[in-house]
């Protein structure tokens, strides 16, 4: 393909090592992307999570107000004595926490109002018949969380929680509390929730399409337009399970991730909205990266393929030169080479040749001596192109014998078209030499064979070319190793060092990875923990539950391992129900072992398996002054695991 070895070299050595760094690129590229992504989303869920959880506690804390109240002394006093103003003066002392408190008596009418610290006239509107009174009459001592349209206030919607009291003595009904809490109020407590530097969380109303956004930036909580907040692709089409969807927002002016959870007890929806640039910060930063590192390895392999080029051909266009010299009767002065492969034994040859003609006179026979000492092929031919001599080199490379070749055509031991094969001996029997040529010479029964081709012209004091001396070095043996390389190169690419089942390095893997920690350990001095687990009861839950049980609770283990230490230390499973961690620079070894038991601990809490998780684990400190090979760490961190499941067992007895 091209005309110089050096040129072939060069752009093939940088072909190999720009594909591999391609391959790398399409595999870890996307990975990378995906993990940070799904990183960031999963943050977003546990941001709404937390809200939600925080609008359950609230109410739990207003209701349990509502029945503490409901118990005063004021209010039995009013059911017997009816003190209205004492009454209401109670209520009122509770306006920081139920702003807006009625007392509804048994004919469905308010008797006492409370609203913002003051006392207003009863509403004249008869509340037997409205879904909240029935309820809270069907559901006596007992808050109930309600939703009445006919309830909402002027500054906005509220949600009802209501509670029936009986008179002390029997089962008379005795009154109705009814705390209204505004949207807007519940929107206040959500201040302390912040979605990045940013974002919003957004409290939606089901019952009358209200939305109220608190901003991360400003602490400022907006009333907003239902269809311009979501956007009028998503007015009726929005889901109703927790998901994570993106679009483009009005409300936030660019693409937004949003996330949400359906909180059907009080007819609402918990939303967090998060700009696409801010949540995807991290994902981009870590493509520039990448990017960046792959530029850095396409201007490495422009270095060494060039590298590689230049030490390989520079002494072969030496050797070439040299020939040259020698053929034209001039004095060469040895070649002056460092590499000891194949093509240091050439030059070490050529110069030994050179020395024995610097000191002896040239007869056929010592000339012969020299053509058999080389171990690569030599040949000479006339002006005509016809073989004269050949060495034992180019016996044993074609196969035939001397007599076979001495008198044949040049053109017969080359593998080319008739055409191509005049055009190449006019071109060598005019006097201009050749330089590494990648040809194919023809052996015994017609076998190719590649070499690495110069030739030179042999002329006499009057300048005329007598005839062609030609070297060829057999590359068949490097060929065949290229090969092997790139097979090796693509068995490595193929090699899996991920289990199966859980996503985690497996067997082979951990050992690669940990024992380069090891070395890194050893040469900055820094503190290596290594925790060897095992499942509990594996076997018997395979036995009794089934074996996809067993999996799932292997898979489990695994998430377990994901989120309770960093993405930086290395976790494994090792195989069956054995996993390996090992920590860098972690700190102390109690805090690591509380932190593992609480999320064991919360983990049996959320769980509805039938069985609890038990986990026994052994936990070595890496020895800096005493150094060890990572089998042997291994082994003393199983058997500290080992005693522990056997003080398990002991302590079940």
């Amino acid at each position: 393909m091209f005309k110089s070895l050096k040129t072939t070299l060069f752009f093939s050595h940088l072909g190999i090592i720009l594909l591999a760094a391609v391959v790398l690129a399409v595999f870890f590229f996307p990975m990378i992307t995906k993990q940070l992504t799904a990183r960031e989303k999963v943050y977003l869920q546990d941001i709404t999570e937390h809200g939600a959880a925080h609008i359950k506690m609230y109410f739990e804390r207003q209701s349990q107000l509502l029945r503490q109240l409901a118990g005063d002394k004021v209010v039995l006093d009013y059911l017997d004595n009816y003190r209205e103003l004492a009454l209401a003066a109670h209520l009122i002392s509770h306006q920081d926490d139920l702003p807006i408190i009625s007392y509804i008596n048994e004919q469905g009418y308010e008797e006492v109002r409370v609203e913002q610290g003051r006392l207003l006239d009863s509403r004249q509107t008869n509340y037997r018949e409205r879904p909240f009174f029935q309820e809270a009459m069907a559901r006596p001592d007992e808050v109930v969380i309600s939703h009445d349209t006919v309830l909402r206030q002027d500054e906005g919607p509220v949600i009802d929680l209501t509670y029936v009291k009986h008179h002390y003595f029997g089962d008379e009904f005795a009154g109705m509390l009814l705390a209204q809490i505004p949207l807007r109020k519940l929107a206040q407590s959500l201040l302390s929730i912040r979605v990045g530097e940013a974002g919003l969380v957004v409290l939606e109303d089901l019952v009358d399409g209200s939305v109220f956004a608190i901003s991360s930036s400003t602490g400022e909580i907006k009333s907003l337009d239902r269809n311009v907040f979501f956007g009028q692709e998503h007015r009726h089409d929005r889901p109703d399970h927790k998901d994570m969807f993106v679009y483009k927002s009005k409300n936030m002016g660019n693409k937004t991730f949003m996330n949400h959870i359906h909180l059907p007890e009080y007819q609402l929806v918990l939303w967090t909205a998060l700009s696409e640039q801010e949540m995807m910060a991290g994902t981009w930063a870590a493509q520039k990266t990448t990017l960046l590192f792959l530029a850095l390895i396409a201007t490495l392999a422009l270095s060494v393929a060039y590298f590689l080029a230049h030490t390989i051909t520079t002494p072969l266009a030496s050797l070439a030169q040299a020939s040259r010299t020698i053929a034209r009767g001039e004095n060469q002065e040895p070649i002056r080479i460092r590499s000891q492969d194949e093509i240091g034994a050439l030059v070490k040859s050529f110069n030994i040749m050179v020395e024995n003609l610097h000191q002896t006179t040239i007869s056929r026979d010592y000339f012969d001596t020299i053509l058999s000492s080389m171990r690569e092929s030599l040949i000479v031919t006339d002006r005509e192109g016809r073989i004269q001599t050949v060495n034992m080199a180019t016996v044993a490379l074609l196969g035939r014998e001397p007599s076979e070749l001495v008198g044949l055509p040049l053109t017969d031991i080359l593998l080319k078209d008739q055409d191509k094969k005049e055009k190449f001996m006019a071109h060598l029997c005019s006097g201009e030499g050749i330089v590494n040529k990648e040809l194919v010479y023809l052996g015994h029964g017609d076998r190719a064979i590649p070499v690495l081709f110069s030739a030179a012209s042999l002329d006499n004091p009057n300048h005329i070319t007598d005839g062609v001396v030609c070297v060829a070095i057999d590359m068949t043996e490097r060929n065949l190793v290229l090969e092997e390389l790139r097979e090796s190169q693509v068995q490595l690419e193929q090699l899996s060092i991920s289990d199966e089942l859980t996503g985690l390095l497996n067997r082979r893997g951990f050992m690669t990875m940990a024992a380069r920690q090891l070395l890194v350990a050893d040469r900055v001095k820094a503190d290596i923990i290594l925790l060897y687990l095992d499942v509990d009861g594996l076997k018997q839950i395979n036995d009794t539950l089934g074996h996809q049980e067993g999996d799932a609770l292997i898979c489990d283990t695994a998430d377990l391992l994901r989120c309770t230490f960093r993405g930086t230390d290395i976790i494994s499973r090792l195989g069956g129900d054995e996993f390996a961690v090992l920590l860098l620079n972690t700190g102390e070894t109690d805090l690591i072992k509380h932190r593992f038991a609480d999320k064991i601990r919360a983990m049996n809490e959320e769980s509805d398996r039938p069985y609890q998780l038990s986990i026994s684990c052994g936990m070595v400190v890496y020895d800096l002054n005493s150094p060890c090979s990572l089998d042997e760490f291994l082994s003393r961190a199983d058997t500290l695991m080992y005693e522990q499941k056997m003080g398990k067992k002991q302590a079940a007895t």
